[in-house]
């Protein structure tokens, strides 16, 4: 695609190649964002149920 900025006598030549290049690296960082927040969940998860589980069983034995 040709590029003309007006107020410059400037012509800049996109290619196919940068669109499909952005479109890579914007389902990248969805994967990753994606990946990062189930992450986060499973950490969280993983911490708190067994905390849970000792209070329950601490509170039951009281």
């Amino acid at each position: 695609m040709l590029k003309h900025n007006a107020r410059s006598t400037t012509i800049t030549m996109r290619s196919a190649l940068d669109d499909r290049a952005t479109e890579t690296e914007r389902s990248w960082n969805v994967r990753h964002a994606r990946g990062f927040v189930i992450g986060v969940v499973v950490a969280l998860v993983g911490f708190w149920v067994p905390v849970a589980i000792a209070i329950s069983i601490w509170l039951s034995a009281s």
